[in-house]
């Protein structure tokens, strides 16, 4: 059934969206994503980013381009889309869709980390300004080169043996390869 006109304006009057939760919740999001790049110039929103309204930004852009590539399974087990007309706001606000190199990032801060604290004996609870928990990732790569080295690239191996092997001032980490 519908509604009359009057009912519409009274029901509009007090607040009522006609909109489901999911549209204004994006829309809320993609708001405060305006409102940094108007600030910032760019949509490089580190992963932890919370914006003053107490929108996680930087998990919500991540996210949108997990969709947007097709690789964000909603509930129900179907791969969520984002509509065109959704991808052109994004667009005008400067999104980026390419995702760095990850890999790569996690690298050259276990690199920063070994060179400011002199070891790469990294605390359980440390945690890089995007959100990853450098030493439970350093374990992973060194398992994968230990035990499943076909999952890392030529390169990532080498850089790890470098980093691992090469190093006179980290027994610890050296021993813990020897055997």
């Amino acid at each position: 059934k519908t509604l009359s006109q009057e009912h519409i304006a009274r029901l509009e009057a007090i607040g009522m969206e006609w909109e489901g939760h999911n549209n204004r919740q994006w829309q809320e999001n993609y708001a405060a994503a305006e409102r940094y790049y108007r600030r910032y110039k760019d949509l490089d929103v580190p992963y932890s980013y919370i914006s003053p309204e107490g929108i996680r930004l930087g998990h919500w852009i991540v996210r949108q381009r997990m969709i947007y590539k097709g690789n964000c399974i909603d509930a129900g087990g179907r791969c969520k889309t984002l509509s065109p007309e959704r991808k052109a706001l994004l667009d005008a606000i400067g999104m980026d869709w390419r995702e760095e190199d990850s890999w790569q990032k996690h690298f050259d801060e276990l690199v920063a980390y070994r060179r400011k604290h002199g070891s790469l004996t990294i605390p359980a609870s440390y945690k890089t300004k995007d959100g990853c928990w450098l030493n439970r990732w350093f374990y992973s790569q060194r398992k994968k080169l230990e035990q499943t080295p076909e999952k890392l690239t030529l390169d990532q191996r080498r850089q790890l043996q470098r980093l691992l092997y090469n190093r006179s001032d980290d027994k610890k980490v050296r021993q813990l390869h020897a055997g």
